[in-house]
């Protein structure tokens, strides 16, 4: 009886995703389900709640849902209307201050996706405000930020030369509306020996200018957007439960609006060493979402090799992350790649659950946020007969095998 819920609720998750994400939503999908606070919670927890919102009064079929869960939707998506306009606020005066400068940056991920008239405002939950700098030294960045109220973060996967965090009161989750969390980068997390100062070029070269309120800003050309939302939903976070449903809507919503350049796309991806890991975001595109585009089979061109682990590997992390209670399984990488004993050992103690996690001093005060362990919880998993996330580890082992992956070893 359990397995058979779980098959149904997940068919039920599928049918709300669809409907959110899909080219061509088709209202008879929700007709179905019945269990819908559950499904709500997959929507609320994996970020899609404002976008499933939207397309819910788009299409007047919001009599479909059950009142108490249409609110919980609706709330989510004031909730992120809210915090956006925080955000905004917030980058109005940070943007300011790094023009004052002289700082070239560029705004990465959702805040350049919602300027580009991508999402309204409800639709696209952002957990942070990402930036692409330089002409600016770190610590000089530290003073400049402290003059509006930020204190330095100590992040888990932050690297001395590409990354620097900080944060205004309160935390980086959902519980504090009014806080701000501040992502700058020089350059990225360099992943299969990618030639991440190439991309760096391709970004400032190639970006374009949004006015929003008084400001101008900004933001990547939309092929570069479309190839940074695909990498970081499977390769900077690979596959991993919110990341990875929020990349694939970022995608989605790029294809939909705009005539991309997919050969260069592909090309881009290849030259980073991650055209698998954009193929398989090509494929679910493809055949799960409608998307009428050449992005899947110009990957499968480019690495023809490695077209049939594409494929199952979309499958399985279609299946796998529709899970009702997912478990965060990044770390797994370094135990499936080839990476050097030092990042295998820090993943084993982070797959434990033995790691500080994010550390940030406030007035003084050092606050940890502790990561949960995966061991812990795939123990959980393994006693429930989980046999739909199972087989997703066990694919994406073999995925990452064949491939021949690699973690450098200063990531």
């Amino acid at each position: 009886m359990v397995i058979a819920l779980t098959e149904k609720l997940k068919n039920e998750i599928e049918s709300a995703i669809l409907f959110a994400l899909a080219r061509a939503p088709d209202p008879a999908w929700l007709k179905e389900i019945e269990h819908w606070p559950r499904v709500v919670d997959f929507m609320i927890t994996r970020k899609t709640a404002g976008m499933f919102f939207r397309r819910l009064r788009e299409l007047n079929v919001a009599g479909l849902v059950p009142e108490p869960e249409l609110e919980r939707c609706l709330q989510f998506y004031y909730f992120t209307a809210l915090k956006n306009k925080v955000f905004f606020e917030e980058l109005k005066k940070i943007w300011n201050l790094l023009q004052n400068q002289g700082t070239s940056a560029v705004l990465l991920k959702g805040s350049g996706l919602v300027l580009r008239g991508l999402y309204q405002p409800g639709e696209r939950y952002q957990a942070d405000l990402d930036f692409l700098v330089r002409d600016v030294d770190r610590e000089k960045l530290k003073e400049l930020l402290a003059t509006l109220g930020y204190y330095p973060v100590t992040h888990s996967d932050q690297q001395w030369w590409s990354e620097e965090h900080f944060i205004r009161s309160g935390s980086k989750g959902l519980d504090d509306m009014f806080s701000s969390f501040l992502e700058f980068h020089w350059t990225f997390r360099p992943l299969n020996l990618g030639r991440c100062e190439e991309l760096v070029q391709m970004i400032f070269q190639g970006s374009q200018r949004i006015d929003h309120k008084g400001a101008s800003y900004q933001i990547p050309s939309p092929e570069l957007q479309f190839y940074q939302a695909g990498v970081h939903g499977s390769a900077y976070h690979p596959f991993d439960s919110a990341y990875f449903w929020v990349s694939l809507a970022d995608q989605a919503r790029l294809s939909a609006h705009n005539q991309l350049d997919y050969s260069m796309i592909a090309e881009l991806a290849k030259s980073q060493g991650l055209i698998e890991h954009l193929g398989v975001m090509g494929w679910l595109l493809k055949e799960k979402l409608g998307h009428r585009q050449d992005l899947w089979s110009i990957a499968a061109q480019k690495a023809p090799q490695a077209k049939a682990i594409m494929e199952r590997t979309a499958e399985a992390v279609w299946s796998g992350l529709l899970n009702p209670q997912p478990v965060s399984f990044a770390n797994l990488v370094y135990l499936f790649s080839r990476s050097s004993l030092r990042d295998r050992v820090r993943a084993c103690l982070e797959l434990a659950g033995l790691t500080k996690g994010e550390q940030v001093r406030v007035q003084g005060i050092m606050v940890s946020a502790a990561r949960a362990g995966f061991f812990r919880s795939l123990i959980s998993k393994l006693r429930r007969l989980d046999w739909g996330f199972l087989r997703l580890v066990w694919k994406m082992a073999a995925f990452y095998r064949s491939i021949g992956f690699q973690i450098p070893k200063n990531s």
